[in-house]
């Protein structure tokens, strides 16, 4: 626990069962009741002498749980309710208890039949079921039918709804904004309870074994050979995910009018006013999870839905799954919900369940909490999260009213008295919470906890009962497997099942919003994305499903919607950031394909372009079979911009340019010059495109030129002459023809600055260039630009107007950009990569063992030098998790607005394939000894590149 967590104490004498030295009141009243019997019709008083070793028994019985006697009764409680008459049964209770007996005698089980409505489909079906052991689970299924398209209504006429969500990723986000959330919860709970009696509340984070499809494919080469490589390991992966479910139990009527309350006249008469003021008490618990500022992902109310030519109800599908461990589409019908459910058999054999069905099979144990200690805090149960084990863990609590709360505390603490308890600790704790619910900040109720654990074999299911229990101990909570009371309290998961609940306790709404902490992993979104499904489907640090986009993730359908995508990637020398900048670029040619776009879209082509540096993406381009090219000082880089369509836009473009130019070594520029630019530019650009060959030179020929020695430093001419043909700066732009073709047979294409990206005056004018030409590609088909140490590319004050206009609007293109870095502190310092870092939407941070606080989080630590304002945007949580990353762990912390997570991004299962995602200096000189040049057939050369790389 962190310290920094807020601590609220359990008053653990409120579960204590009310004694007489040591000895339940309850088995101690009904054993001399019935000795006093015998002497009252015997007249031996001898009899009397039997309480004794009766006492003495019960104590030993009652020595290490003071609870077994409610355990006892709770199992007969469930018997009785077991052979109850059944309205789709015309079997009387004894009918019903011989079958049952009958089955225990053949499965040396307490055993349950699958459904008659399902056993009767198996036998039209023709499928082997043996019949054997009519009791099905109907009885123990509260639910009978939809109100409304969210809202169940029982058999006892209770209201139910269901909320499911991924909560929030609690390995990053902050202490105080998982004290805040706790406090919003508890928040919630006393204010329905303030609007309502009769309200149980049921949380259920569940954590399931899933697997995934991984099947891409685009028109690439060498991009399917990595699909398929990383699809396979997909394909073998055992997928862990955990989904949160919130359950709302509202019950209106009074137990006199439970009884019978479909024929009651004023029961049926009010239920639409019932239904109105749960609908009240749904939008409360709505707005709690609205009000966390998108950091409760993925919440949504269960409703009712059409699947294809089926009508189903989440709601359904999730206690269809509690029963079975099975997600599946449950098909609603003209029968009650609880003749749609339970299409397994049931075998209760002391504390394992074995559930089978047609093509199933697994076991089962439940977990039950004897003990809970002294204080709960939020996340206390977050180590189960950490643990690669099935189960679904279960908290219900069934608020009570000031009165009764205050009148039951009251009850407890004459207990305590009468029973000779001497803890004074306790009797003042009662106290405290008496005080406690008088005042309104806390509301109490009745409370029990679960953990039921599913695995294919009994090894398997030992193994993991283990560790769930080892894993309680740890937070000193005494934990016991259920056995006589297992399958009330297998029921007892079921929302609504208020009966079956074993070992229940009185405990806080503090203590509840603790154990139900919404604490899960950030899972990203797998379809409805802008584009569509998911980029790349990777794990968490966890074993956890994360879907990796680079748009941002809105509730519902964005497919074909121009959302925000910026991406940056952060990490120190030999973290990988270059390995998974070519990943993704290789992830993005499917984005390629005109079947991925939006039916209505008319420009279903997509392009991108890698601003390289130190050669890291020219392996990776060539192999995708893009153009690549090394830009090198003092060669001719083949760019004419004057070779530019002749129109307002690019004339604008080219002022700006060569005005840039032009003032590079002299700051002056009068208004004339301005005229004279203008004039110039205008003049070159009105020739035919034939004749604007070395266009710099053709432009010096329109400006002025002076002889005079006090007059040469203000004539343009004289200040462009440098980067004439054959001159210093000739080779950038003066040359005979624009080759910069950007051809539709190429989707890729790479450029890389290593020799002249240190000469910050060429590399200004090159990236503007490049940037330029970038941006008349940008006409809606889809668009990337990744820029490897970006910082450098974009350091000039040229880029200012980009920057904060056209980073801001490429997006409504449909475009974006990916930027990476070795050197955060670099970036920060850089007032133009920092406003990008600003814009980003989402970021990727890679292992940095010499990241500062004040450069990730904006505040000073210790080792910290000096005081940054511009940040990352991290809180010192996530800024620690960075921090804490090995190069060797592979990992990376996702950011994305309030949301992150971690991830593995280790992508060994391509072996030899990851040669061409991160190009050394070594295997730079490879592909120059192949010819490969700026392009050449990828199938030619990549498997002897692999080989001699």
């Amino acid at each position: 626990m962190n310290n920094n967590i807020k601590v609220n104490p359990i008053y653990k004498a409120m579960g204590k069962t009310g004694q007489l030295f040591g000895v339940p009141f309850a088995p101690l009243f009904l054993t001399s009741a019935v000795f006093l019997l015998l002497v009252v019709f015997t007249g031996e008083w001898l009899y009397t002498i039997g309480l004794i070793p009766i006492f003495l028994i019960l104590k030993v019985i009652s020595k290490n749980d003071d609870k077994v006697f409610n355990n006892i009764y709770l199992k007969y409680f469930f018997l009785f309710k077991t052979i109850g008459s059944n309205p789709m049964s015309d079997k009387s209770p004894i009918h019903n208890f011989n079958d049952l007996r009958s089955a225990k005698k053949k499965f040396k089980s307490l055993t349950f039949s699958p459904n008659v409505s399902r056993r009767k489909k198996a036998k039209e079906s023709k499928t082997n079921l043996d019949d054997t052991g009519l009791i099905d689970i109907s009885n123990h299924l509260p639910y009978s039918t939809h109100v409304t398209d969210s809202i169940i209504m029982n058999k006892d006429g209770s209201l139910m709804v269901i909320w499911e969500t991924d909560g929030i990723d609690f390995l990053t986000t902050s202490d105080r904004d998982l004290d805040d959330e706790n406090d919003l919860i508890q928040n919630m709970i006393k204010t329905v309870g303030a609007n309502a009696d009769n309200v149980t509340f049921y949380y259920h984070k569940v954590k399931e074994t899933i697997k995934i499809p991984f099947n891409k494919m685009s028109e690439n080469w060498l991009a399917n050979i990595i699909y398929k490589k990383y699809g396979s390991f997909i394909k073998e992966k055992r997928f862990k995910n955990s989904k949160i479910y919130f359950s709302m139990v509202w019950q209106p009527l009074s137990n006199i009018e439970k009884r019978n309350f479909l024929s009651n006249k004023k029961v049926v008469s009010n239920r639409n006013i019932y239904i109105k003021k749960f609908e009240e008490l749904i939008k409360l618990v709505s707005s709690t999870f609205d009000s966390q500022y998108g950091k409760y992902l993925g919440t949504k109310l269960l409703k009712m839905r059409e699947q294809g030519d089926v009508l189903t109800s989440d709601a359904v599908n999730f206690i269809h799954f509690l029963l079975t461990g099975e997600r599946r589409i449950i098909q609603l019908g003209s029968v009650p919900i609880y003749n749609l459910l339970g299409d397994k058999r049931y075998h209760f054999c002391n504390d394992i369940l074995e559930i089978k069905g047609i093509n199933y099979h697994s076991y089962a144990r439940e977990v039950e909490i004897k003990d809970y200690g002294n204080i709960s805090y939020a996340g206390m149960y977050d180590i189960l999260n950490l643990i690669e084990v099935d189960f679904v863990a279960t908290h219900s609590f069934s608020l009570l009213n000031d009165k009764k709360g205050l009148s039951i505390i009251e009850e407890q603490a004459k207990r305590l008295v009468s029973g000779r308890d001497k803890a004074i600790t306790q009797q003042e704790a009662l106290n405290a919470l008496q005080d406690d619910l008088s005042g309104g900040d806390i509301a109490v109720g009745k409370s029990h906890t679960t953990f039921f654990i599913r695995a294919n074999t009994l090894e398997q299911l030992q193994e993991n009962a283990n560790k769930v229990v080892t894993a309680l101990q740890k937070l000193g909570v005494v934990a016991t497997f259920s056995d006589i009371t297992l399958p009330s309290a297998f029921f007892a998961q079921l929302p609504a099942n208020v009966n079956y609940r074993p070992r229940l306790t009185v405990l806080t709404s503090k203590n509840f919003a603790n154990f139900s902490d919404f604490h899960g992993f950030y899972r990203g979104k797998s379809t409805g994305n802008a584009w569509g499904e998911a980029v790349v489907l990777l794990q968490n640090a966890f074993g956890e499903a994360f879907f990796f986009n680079f748009h941002e993730e809105n509730p519902g359908n964005d497919f074909g919607q121009m959302t925000v995508a910026h991406t940056g990637i952060y990490g120190s020398i030999g973290s990988g950031k270059t390995l998974l900048m070519c990943f993704l670029l290789v992830l993005l040619q499917r984005f390629a394909l005109p079947n991925t776009f939006p039916q209505k879209e008319v420009n279903k082509k997509a392009i991108f372009v890698f601003l390289d540096k130190d050669y890291g993406g020219e392996a990776c381009i060539k192999g995708l079979g893009g153009k690549y090219f090394k830009i090198k000082n003092g060669e001719p880089t083949g760019f004419n911009p004057f070779q530019l369509e002749n129109n307002e836009g690019n004339r604008e473009f080219l002022f700006v340019l060569f005005k840039y130019i032009i003032q590079l070594n002299d700051n002056t520029f009068t208004s004339e010059h301005t005229r004279e630019l203008t004039q110039a530019i205008a003049s070159v650009m009105d020739l035919s495109k034939e004749e604007r060959i070395f266009g710099v030179t053709r432009l010096a020929e329109f400006l002025s030129t002076s002889s005079n020695a006090t007059e040469i430093a203000w004539d343009l001419s004289n200040r462009l002459s440098l980067w004439t043909e054959g001159q210093k700066y000739g080779w950038i732009f003066d040359n005979r023809c624009d080759e910069l073709v950007f051809d539709e047979r190429f989707i890729n294409y790479g450029f890389d600055g290593t020799e002249f990206l240190d000469n910050k005056e060429v590399t200004n004018v090159i990236s503007y260039y490049l940037l330029h030409r970038f941006q008349l590609l940008m006409d809606g088909k889809r668009f990337v630009l990744f820029i490897d140490e970006f910082w450098k590319w974009i350091r000039g004050d040229i880029f200012a107007g980009f920057v904060f206009d056209k980073f801001k609007t490429i997006r409504k293109l449909n475009a974006f950009i990916v930027t990476g870095t070795q050197s955060p502190s670099d970036v920060l310092k850089n007032e133009i990569s920092s406003a990008i870092v600003e814009q980003t939407e989402t970021k990727i941070f890679l292992s940095n063992k010499d990241a500062l606080e004040a450069e990730y989080c904006g505040t000073k630590s210790s080792d910290d030098d000096k005081e940054k304002t511009r940040n990352f945007g991290c809180s010192e949580k996530e800024f620690q998790l960075i921090k804490s990353f090995n190069r060797s762990s592979r990992r990376a912390l996702i950011k994305k607005g309030n949301s992150s997570t971690i991830v593995n991004v280790d992508f060994s299962m391509l072996g030899d394939y990851l040669k061409l995602l991160s190009t050394s200096k070594n295997s730079s000189e490879v592909l120059e000894q192949m010819e490969v040049g700026i392009y050449k057939d990828p199938r030619l050369w990549v498997d002897d590149f692999i080989r001699r790389s």
